[in-house]
Order: structure tokens, then sequence, then C-alpha cells
């Protein structure tokens, strides 16, 4: 899972600081229709940006 986030958040341009283990435990996220929904906040201008992630539930 760690690599998904990390990929996730790489695609919306998130780098050091933002990878690192402690930044990955805050990312916002939430699960709807089988989806999770991912909101890491590479920036503050950026924090409607989200990736999705298949969910084993729904």
């Amino acid at each position: 899972m760690k690599k998904r986030l990390i990929k996730g958040a790489k695609k919306l341009g998130a780098s050091g600081f933002l990878l690192s283990e402690s930044y990955l435990k805050s990312y916002g996220f939430f699960l709807k229709n089988g989806i999770v929904y991912v909101y890491p906040r590479v920036s503050s201008a950026d924090s409607d940006k989200f990736f999705t992630l298949p969910a084993r539930y729904k």
C-alpha cells in the first residue's frame, strides 16, 4: 500500500519531505463505492487534488 501511496503522490507533484514516512500517515482519505479517494495535499494550492485506489470493502 505504501508504494501505491508514493506513486499516486508523485503523479500529483510530491517530492522530498512530502513522501516521507511521517507525512504518508497524514494523508486524508475516504471510501466510497469500493474506491479509496486519497488527498495527499502536495501543496496548499493543490489541496483539492486526489488519486484513487481500489478497495476491498464497499
